[in-house]
């Protein structure tokens, strides 16, 4: 950057003789400008070494982590046969124990069995005709 400041300069210097105040005032910007650079360059400088020092502060706050050993997980080795049982176990629906009809009438109103009448009738008339 320095070089271009310099070989501006010295084109300034064997330019016309005639716009010699017109190169004294150019020269004047190019030496102000020169000086902002080194300034902004050295506070650059001073930014960077100031964040670098926080960085490597260790904060007091902090305690020192310990690894902990990680404990090995010993799996039973089962067979695709045993793994498929296990699921087939797990996942079978449990059987909704059927209501005898003395139960509900003495537990539900008119109303609510009424209800539930209707809703037997649809699900009746949708399992006799299925949507295609």
């Amino acid at each position: 950057m320095d070089n271009i400041f310099d070989n501006m300069m010295d084109d300034l210097m064997k330019g016309h003789p005639q716009n010699f105040q017109t190169q004294k005032q150019i020269r004047e910007r190019v030496e102000k400008h020169r000086v902002e650079m080194e300034l902004k360059e050295h506070n650059a400088k001073l930014k960077r070494k100031r964040l670098l020092d926080e960085s490597r502060k260790p904060k007091a706050d902090l305690k020192p982590e310990f690894i902990k050993e990680q404990k090995e997980v010993i799996r039973e080795v089962k067979s695709n046969v045993d793994l498929m049982s296990d699921y087939i176990t797990n996942t079978v629906k449990k059987e909704i124990p059927k209501t005898d009809p003395q139960s509900i009438r003495e537990n539900y109103s008119v109303e609510e069995r009424m209800r539930l009448l209707e809703q037997d009738v649809f699900r009746v008339k949708r399992n006799q005709h299925p949507i295609h």
